[in-house]
């Protein structure tokens, strides 16, 4: 391998490494926003409070996420852009697929939180089925009961015992 890619590779990875906590704490935010489509307007009203903002923020923005993370949303709502979330996210992704470092979010949704050693098999398995460039989102959600669920863009991988209930109910209807 040339010089000239070895550092390429190494300056996506750099670059990959520095916008991955960036990106998984503002997507975070981006779909807190589209699940409830009655936060945004709050949030950029001038007659709410800077008290009820942060109040609304505090359940949206993910603890595990950078301080300045958390910053950069409070100044999105202080200015009142918050609103251009979406573009700026688009354009964070952009630059990092131009410079060959594209990330795309894989959602696993559980029962129950899963064990260090469980997430790092399941992440293992979807690297090897996605790729490395993979930013990885941890949910529990009660309702699947058991099994898991992942969304890598717009493929979803349903092994809970909910979606086979599901399934089962819609061949039974349907069929």
């Amino acid at each position: 391998m040339s010089a000239q890619k070895e550092a390429k590779l190494y300056a996506q990875a750099v670059l990959k490494t520095a916008l991955e906590e960036w990106l998984a704490g503002l997507q975070h935010v981006q779909r807190a926003l589209h699940q409830q489509p009655d936060l945004l307007p709050r949030l950029d009203d001038p007659g709410t409070s800077p008290a009820a903002k942060e109040s609304l923020l505090a359940h949206i923005l993910p603890r595990e996420a950078r301080p300045e993370v958390h910053n950069f949303v409070r100044l999105l709502v202080r200015e009142h852009d918050l609103k251009f979330l979406d573009d700026v996210l688009a354009e964070l992704e952009g630059v990092l697929e131009g410079a060959g470092a594209a990330l795309r979010t894989a959602e696993i949704t559980t029962a129950v939180p899963l064990s260090a050693e469980d997430r790092a098999a399941l992440e293992a398995e979807l690297v090897k089925q996605f790729g490395d460039s993979l930013l990885f989102e941890y949910t529990v959600d009660p309702s699947v009961i058991g099994g898991v669920r992942v969304r890598v863009g717009d493929r979803v991988i349903d092994g809970t015992i909910a979606g086979r209930f599901n399934a089962m109910r819609e061949r039974l209807l349907g069929g």
